[in-house]
């Protein structure tokens, strides 16, 4: 910060992903120092070296400092973002790391996308490839023409898919 000296709206956004989380203060409490400092005419704000204040704020509850990292970062730090998820799946959905036991077999999964992408097969039909990831690692779904609708603009999820378990 004594580098970069990032303006009012810079500091606050590094406050609200979470980036200045390791000094050890709450959120609400660095903005209280950042403000305090700024109108002192220290600029930079936020020195390791400040003293400490004699009242502190409460910091914000976890849904709102997961939403300000979802808002600034596009994701969540302290957890796997999927498992956030996890308890609104349906009870027969199985995890990415389970699916070698049941290939072969029909499954539901669910995951949050990790990239997409269009192809078109030999015989000019387009086929949509879709990386999903959850708490345990990365799947592929493919999805042919004749299954369902391709989904043409992806966006985070969470996806919930059937289909048949391949190794390939």
């Amino acid at each position: 910060l004594r580098r970069v000296a990032p303006g009012p709206e810079a500091l606050a956004a590094l406050i609200r992903c979470g980036a200045l989380d390791f000094t050890g203060r709450n959120r609400p409490a660095l903005f209280l120092e950042a403000e305090l400092q700024w109108r002192a005419g220290e600029k930079a704000g936020l020195y390791p070296d400040a003293e400490d204040l004699s009242w502190t704020p409460n910091d914000y509850d976890l849904a709102r400092r997961r939403a300000d990292e979802q808002r600034f970062l596009g994701f969540v730090a302290d957890v796997p973002m999927m498992s956030l998820f996890r308890p609104l799946l349906p009870p027969n959905t199985i995890r990415s790391v389970d699916l070698p036991r049941h290939k072969g077999r029909r499954v539901r999964v669910a995951g949050l996308v990790a990239t997409g992408r269009f192809a078109y097969t030999e015989k000019g039909l387009e086929v949509q490839f879709i990386t999903l990831e959850d708490e345990w690692g990365l799947m592929e779904a493919t999805i042919f023409p004749w299954t369902c609708r391709m989904v043409r603009r992806l966006d985070i999820g969470p996806y919930v898919v059937d289909g048949l378990v391949d190794e390939q």
